[in-house]
């Protein structure tokens, strides 16, 4: 099947942010760094300072994933980092919709997407995914992602 990235509209991008900020805010409080009652506000947050002008915010690339019908199956959000020794583009948010999860087509979106930036002159590309997400990080240890940092916590007790 193939795949293409295309510019999303405010409406889409509207849901994105509501989405991206839910799961991240989550995210933040399961591996200990927020408290639940603030999480939201936090990254809320961080969103705006990583986007402030929204949809045009300079090298801040927010993409709907579509199928090869124009079906839109998913969302991705990265950003062009030019100042780095490499061409750099550092992927901040990718999912599909649940409907389209477990069927491989990740791996195809992730390459087209590795062709596109290619294409451009980009030489690497960075991301985090949270340690508790095992499923992402092997999906993207299966195509050829290698760990560069590892982050470690530990709570203490008493």
């Amino acid at each position: 099947m193939a795949f293409k990235l295309a510019p999303m509209s405010e409406e889409d991008f509207q849901r994105f942010l509501n989405k991206s900020m839910q799961e991240y805010a989550y995210n933040q409080t399961v591996v200990g760094n927020w408290l639940p009652q603030n999480a939201v506000a936090f990254a809320r947050e961080e969103q705006s300072q990583m986007l402030p002008d929204g949809l045009n915010t300079p090298n801040a690339f927010l993409s709907n994933v579509m199928d090869e019908n124009d079906q839109k199956i998913g969302m991705m959000w990265f950003f062009l980092d030019e100042d780095r020794p490499q061409k750099t583009v550092v992927l901040l948010d990718f999912f599909l919709f649940p409907a389209f999860r477990g069927k491989g087509f990740e791996a195809d979106v992730l390459k087209t997407f590795e062709e596109g930036i290619k294409s451009i002159g980009v030489k690497r590309i960075e991301l985090q995914v949270f340690g508790h997400k095992t499923d992402e990080v092997q999906m993207y240890m299966d195509n050829a992602y290698k760990q560069t940092m590892v982050l470690f916590g530990k709570n203490l007790e008493g």
